[in-house]
């Protein structure tokens, strides 16, 4: 069985390196960072998980995925790393695609999942080879 680790990464959390560091250091398989890219300012929803039904601030504070996998990957050489959540529809769907073809290129084999087409005639991020 693997397991993996998944966390947000705000300006509060502890330093991402170092939990990137422990996490591969005790034996874990994977870190995973979620995200929230679009919160309303106001909302008509009660939100389910607090006693006063207002959403924590610290949704509101969450960094991108792909710069805090970044950091991992720059101080992990064997634990797999990826998005616990990303959200296409919030996002244009070719900065996540160039963003995990960066992230492929500094640390190969690391990342899990692929948003890019492997059955494309031509990759946009590339250009003609």
């Amino acid at each position: 069985m693997k397991i993996g680790i998944s966390t947000t990464v705000t300006a509060r959390s502890a330093d991402l390196a170092a939990v990137a560091r422990l996490v591969e250091n005790l034996g874990y398989d994977s870190l995973w960072i979620t995200e929230h890219p679009v919160i309303p300012l106001q909302r008509s929803i009660p939100f389910p998980a607090s006693s006063d039904r207002q959403m924590p601030e610290h949704y509101m504070q969450w960094a991108d995925p792909f710069i805090a996998l970044t950091v991992a990957t720059t101080v992990t050489k064997t634990i797999k790393l990826g998005t616990g959540v990303c959200l296409l529809p919030e996002r244009d769907p070719l900065i996540p695609a160039w963003d995990l073809d960066s992230l492929d290129a500094v640390a190969p084999d690391a990342m899990t999942g692929d948003l890019t087409n492997p059955f494309a005639i031509e990759d946009p991020l590339k250009g003609d080879e």
